[in-house]
C-alpha cells in the first residue's frame, strides 16, 4: 500500500476504512499505522467526510409532491400527428416541381426548334428504336 493509494482510496470510498475494498483494507490500515504523513491525509478526509454529511436535502413541498402525483394519475393526451402536416407540405412540393417542369417544357418548346419528326409521322417503334435501315442488319 502507497500513501497514493491511501489517498485514492479515501478520495473514492471516504475516511471510514469499513467502507474501503476488503482486499486492500488491512494494508491500508497498517500504513496509517506506521506513516503520519498517511494519518494526515485520513484527517483530512474524516473533515471532508464531515463536512458532506452536514449537507441535507429539503423534503419537496406538498404541493408539488401533489402536483406530481396528479399528473401520474392523469390520463394520457393525445399523440400529436406531426405526419398530416407533413404531408401535406410534401403534396404541395411535388405540385410546385410539376408545375415547374410543366412550364420550363412549355417555355422551351417556344423557344427551342425542333430537329426530329414528330413521332405520329413515322410511327413510335422507329422513332424510339431508329438505329437505320433494315439492310444494315440483313447484311451481317
Amino acid at each position: 500500500m502507497t500513501p497514493e493509494r491511501l489517498r485514492q482510496l479515501a478520495d473514492a470510498w471516504g475516511a471510514d476504512p469499513r467502507r474501503w475494498p476488503e482486499a486492500e483494507r488491512a494494508a491500508a490500515l497498517r500504513l496509517l499505522a506506521h506513516d503520519t504523513a498517511a494519518r494526515a491525509q485520513l484527517a483530512r478526509a474524516v473533515e471532508l467526510d464531515q463536512l458532506l454529511d452536514l449537507h441535507a436535502v429539503a423534503a419537496p413541498d406538498t404541493a408539488l409532491a401533489r402536483r406530481a402525483q396528479d399528473a401520474m394519475r392523469a390520463p394520457p393526451r393525445t399523440p400529436v400527428r406531426w405526419w398530416w402536416p407533413g404531408l401535406g407540405a410534401a403534396g404541395l412540393g411535388l405540385a410546385g416541381a410539376a408545375a415547374g417542369a410543366l412550364a420550363m417544357s412549355i417555355a422551351l418548346a417556344a423557344v427551342v426548334p425542333a430537329t426530329r419528326p414528330a413521332i405520329a409521322a413515322s410511327g413510335w417503334s422507329t422513332s424510339i428504336f431508329d438505329t437505320g435501315t433494315a439492310a444494315d442488319w440483313s447484311e451481317e
